[in-house]
């Protein structure tokens, strides 16, 4: 019945099996969970770094427009905090630095945000992210400056926001993993004797690849996918952790690099050409129309020139920045090179819709920079192409951006013209 193989030879497979899965699963589980908690804090570190930028560019656009300097008013920061923690899914707690009182503005319940602000004083010194015991609760946590980020020689913070996320939230991937382990480990335990062999060729072995990968990656490289084999728990299992353990290939990074900015991160002009491409040939919600905005600065040189490219690429990722507060979901940033920016609108082609989003943009880009202790201010001519109309393909309308902005600069600079 068994090929000649003695039914106590078969159990003592499965005991040896059994124990060798324990093993494998025990250490693999924590290796899982230890992932899963550090991609979590890397996340949670990158949504923070974001609020507490955001936060600091209106709190200073806010105080430029109403003629305010210094530290910024704790009721005003309260307010922007409050609006920008709608756009963060995570609770968000913000405290003066040094840590005085109770916090300026927290989302927290009111028991949470007393137990946070009688540790603020220690929490403000944390630079890494960390778990916070909170009330019988944990938080993966990240304690973010609120910077003057447009004051290229200050750094220390006015502000400091405490950004948390339930633990259990962050180890869904982990949970999901953890029951799959489970099920894998329920099932080949209650496997009869006569699928021992098949069970320890067909289970351990890919749990021991998962272990070897989940290895490779906790030394900082990067894994080859663990190939799916079969089907059932065991293919849902290498799945899961491939999801976990894979991010952007090899190709995928220099396809990225290729495609961005390296000084802001928005798109370079090869992005945007192909994106322009993209809506002529295939259309945008049924439409092959689109809109393009050439932007190039007006008095950026003598800005570059007298204080410095430090400075003067400072003032480049400031523009990049206002120019989001510009932009829909779906439209395209781009920085061609120097100080020209592209703006491409999928869709967005009547003349007064567009003529409002130019009046924008000349708002953003006309409020003033601060470089040190100097105030400093810029405007910026604009081309507007409005496509089919204007080009038939991307390289085309981009050009007819472009002479349209040489337009707007003979007309006097700092104001908008249309190719057509």
């Amino acid at each position: 019945m068994f090929s000649g193989i003695s039914l106590r030879y078969v159990a003592t497979i499965l005991g040896l099996n059994a124990l060798a899965m324990g093993l494998l699963f025990g250490g693999l589980e924590t290796k899982v969970k230890d992932l899963a908690l550090h991609k979590a804090e890397v996340d949670l570190a990158a949504v923070g770094k974001s609020y507490g930028n955001q936060v600091a560019l209106k709190v200073r656009t806010k105080m430029q427009k109403d003629g305010l300097y210094g530290t910024p008013d704790r009721r005003l920061v309260a307010a922007i905090a409050e609006e920008q923690a709608g756009e963060v899914p995570f609770k968000v707690t913000v405290f003066t630095s040094p840590a005085n009182g109770a916090p300026v503005f927290s989302n927290l319940s009111d028991m949470q945000a007393e137990n946070v602000s009688g540790m603020a004083s220690t929490l403000e010194s944390r630079t890494d992210p960390f778990i916070y015991n909170m009330l019988g609760n944990s938080y993966v946590s990240v304690v973010v400056p609120i910077l003057p980020i447009e004051d290229a020689g200050i750094r220390r913070p006015d502000y400091n926001a405490l950004i948390q996320r339930e633990e259990s939230g962050a180890l869904v991937t982990y949970t999901a993993v953890r029951q799959l382990l489970i099920m894998v480990a329920g099932g080949s335990l209650l496997a009869s004797a006569a699928l021992a062999i098949f069970l320890a060729r067909g289970v351990t072995a890919p749990i021991a690849r998962i272990r070897k990968a989940v290895e490779i990656v906790e030394k900082g490289e990067k894994p080859a996918p663990i190939p799916v084999t079969g089907g059932g728990e065991i293919a849902k299992l290498i799945k899961a952790v491939n999801t976990l353990i894979q991010g952007p290939s090899a190709k995928d990074e220099v396809h990225q690099q290729a495609h961005t900015d390296p000084l802001t991160g928005l798109a370079n002009r090869r992005a945007l050409v192909s994106a322009l491409d993209d809506v002529m040939k295939r259309g945008y919600r049924g439409k092959k129309e689109v809109s393009l905005m050439f932007l190039d600065l007006d008095g950026f040189k003598p800005i570059n020139d007298t204080y410095g490219h430090e400075v003067g690429d400072e003032v480049l990722k400031t523009v990049a920045k206002r120019l989001g507060a510009c932009v829909r979901d779906d439209d395209v940033i781009c920085r061609l090179g120097g100080d020209e920016f592209v703006l491409m609108f999928p869709g967005l082609v009547d003349r007064d819709s567009i003529k409002q989003r130019a009046d924008l943009v000349l708002e953003q880009i006309n409020e003033p920079y601060w470089v040190g202790d100097s105030r400093v201010t810029m405007g910026v001519s604009i081309g507007i192409a409005i496509a089919p109309q204007d080009g038939s393909d991307g390289e085309s309308i981009l050009n007819s951006s472009d002479e349209a902005m040489y337009v707007a600069k003979k007309q006097g600079k700092n104001q908008y013209a249309f190719y057509s």
